[in-house]
Parts: C-alpha cells; structure tokens; sequence
C-alpha cells in the first residue's frame, strides 16, 4: 500500500473515531456506502476530490490533514515579548533541532499587521521542508491576551492548518518552563515587567498593564528614570553624575537631536539604556544606585502582593526572566527590599522561556489527540 493511502486510511479512521461516528454514519453523510468507507479505511483506496473535500468538512480539517503523518510530529514553540521573538522547534522527542530569534511581535507595539509578518516569516522559516501539518504550536506573546487579541492571534495560526496550534501569553511560557506544575511565582523583568501567582490551575497576574501604568522595575522604567535625570541636569535641576555623563557619552549633536532619536525609538530604545544605570551603580554614582533601589522596591512590592495569593508563611519559589536579570545586582537588591525575604526562594530562569512554549506545544498535542 502507498505512503499516502496508509495515512488516509489511519487518519480517516482517527477523525471518525473522535468524533463517535460509525462508519455508516460517515457513509451517510458523504453519500457513499458503507461498504466504501471501510475500504478507505482499510486502505485499498481512496476517494475522489469532491469526496475529500466534503470529508474534510465533515471532519473540520484542511485535506492536507487527511495526509498527515501522525508517526512524525514536530513541536514549535514562540515565545514574542517586547525585545525579540524567540522560536524553536522540537523533534517528537521533544529536543530542540532548530532555533530562530527575530524582531519583537507584541501587537500592541508594532500593530497587528506587523505581528502577522514576523510570526509568518519565522514560522516558515523555521518550519522549512516539514509539512505544517505535522507541527504543533503554541505561542506565548507579550500583549497577547489583552482585548480580543487572543482570539486574533489564534485565527491567524489557524490559516497555516497545524497538526494543533494555541497561543497567550508570555508569561505562560515562563511559568511551564520555570514551574512546570509547582505553585509559585513568575516575574518578568524585560523591557516591561508583568507578575504571575500561580496556584494549581489559578493564575493571578499583577502588572503587565504596560508603560504607560506600570510604575517600575521594568527596563524602560530605568531607562526613563535616567533619561529624566539626564535632562533634569541639562535643565540645572539637578547635579551632574556618573550616569549623566555616560548618557551624554552615548550621543552626538544636541539635546534636541538626542530627544529626537528617544522619541523616533521608542520604548525598546529608551529601554536599552538599563545597563548603564547598573554600570554607574556599579561606579559607586548615588544617583544611579536610587534608581535602581527605586525601581527594585516596585519589584518586591509586586512579590509581596502576589504572595498573598497563598498561605501565611508557605516558601515561596520565584523564578524570574529577561533582560534585566543579567545583572548580578538584581537578586540582592530584590531581596534586600523584601519583607521576610527568607519566604521567598527566588531563582533566575535556567532555560529559555520559548522552551515552556514547546512544552505547552506538546501538552496541547497530546491532549487533542488523546
């Protein structure tokens, strides 16, 4: 029997099964015998096009899913927040045989077409001579869930026909990777900042309301606390420092040209500025050492709120991701802040957090095609 007839009739038989029907039922409502079907199930045959057509929506799949090869499945997981886009795709295994990295996807940043484009450009790339067919998804983006923007996101990752696709947000990607099933807290401490209490199924989120809210602890909430003391020293305001004369050290032409190039980049520039506040804490300059101490302060506050989602005195597993937690300052500060800080075991992601979007990829698998 050719490859492609054992597929049909291993699929045809899987779909009708899942659905409960018998084989007269599908008879009836393609117009053919029953006789027929169990010949398309045993594989000697398979039907005509307008028969594939009208199986396929009976069933609720493309026609290339009636082709599919069930025996070779490929997990991709994406992980989208507000510096790259992280893809990487997972053999049945579940290791990890190619990796892909390309431009933010938040929606809300770059706008939905635009999201569409990197999303689109990296699942073709990375998905390159393996039919779509046989890969399922899941992808956690920054934004992803705000509005009726998870249900458009998932309408976009059904036009590429999955073998099975979901999507939400980000932080789900970092509470699979670093606490799988265990009751904890996630933060991310990227260009933006969002909390998760996590409690068996329950998911508690706190911030993550965006720059515009959000009042510290992030990157671009740095970054702006030194770009304001910049200015404020040009305006004579305040005292020149360490910090304000390594911003000043990082542009040429004018103040104006340099607000200029603030505003034309956005909240991913203003957040690049970051790691020269912890170098000029580093430095021993005061003025970068409060912000940090300021912004820090925010972050325990957002641990302690999210602790109250648990029992009095229960430890507490914190595992923390992104960009900011390169700094070897971050921890300690953190914990210098906290109140009853021996409660809190807090951790830095090990993994990537696009390696939680391939275990959920996977969970997802397996639970639709149980």
């Amino acid at each position: 029997m050719e490859i492609s007839q054992k597929r049909f009739s291993h699929n045809i038989r899987a779909y009708r099964k899942r659905l409960n029907m018998t084989q007269k039922q599908l008879a009836d409502a393609t117009g053919y015998s029953e006789k027929t079907v169990s010949k398309w199930e045993c594989g000697p045959s398979i039907p005509p096009v307008d028969a594939l057509f009208r199986i396929a929506e009976i069933f609720s799949c493309d026609i290339n899913d009636l082709f599919r090869d069930d025996t070779q499945i490929y997990y991709l997981g994406i992980d989208g927040g507000g510096t790259k886009t992280a893809f990487a795709l997972a053999n049945q295994e579940g290791r990890i045989i190619r990796s892909l990295r390309l431009d933010p996807c938040n929606p809300f940043d770059i706008g939905i077409d635009r999201a569409r484009e990197v999303l689109s450009t990296g699942i073709r790339e990375i998905c390159r001579g393996i039919p779509l067919s046989s890969v399922a998804v899941y992808a956690g983006i920054a934004g992803g869930i705000s509005g009726s923007m998870q249900q458009t996101i998932s309408a976009f990752l059904a036009e590429f026909h999955f073998a099975a696709h979901g999507n939400g947000s980000d932080n789900e990607n970092l509470i699979m990777a670093g606490l799988d099933s265990s009751d904890g807290i996630t933060m991310i401490l990227g260009t933006g900042i969002c909390a998760f209490a996590v409690k068996g199924e329950e998911r508690r989120c706190i911030a993550g309301w965006g720059y515009l809210f959000d009042d510290g602890g992030s990157a671009y909430n740095i970054g702006r606390d030194a770009l304001h003391h910049y200015f404020a020293v040009i305006d004579g305001t305040d005292s020149p420092s360490l910090l304000s004369k390594k911003l000043d050290s990082m542009h040429e032409g004018t103040p104006n040209d340099f607000i200029g190039e603030l505003y034309s980049g956005g909240k991913k520039h203003i957040a690049s500025f970051a790691p020269i506040v912890f170098e000029a804490a580093d430095g021993g300059d005061k003025t970068a050492k409060s912000i940090l101490r300021r912004n820090m302060w925010e972050v325990a506050k957002l641990l302690t709120s999210a602790a109250k989602t648990f029992p009095e005195k229960q430890p507490l597993p914190v595992v923390l991701a992104g960009g900011l937690t390169a700094q070897p300052r971050l921890v300690p500060m953190i914990r210098e802040l906290l109140p009853n800080s021996s409660r809190f075991d807090i951790k830095i992601l090990a993994s990537e957090p696009v390696e939680g979007a391939v275990k959920l990829a996977m969970n997802l698998y397996s639970e639709t095609h149980a």
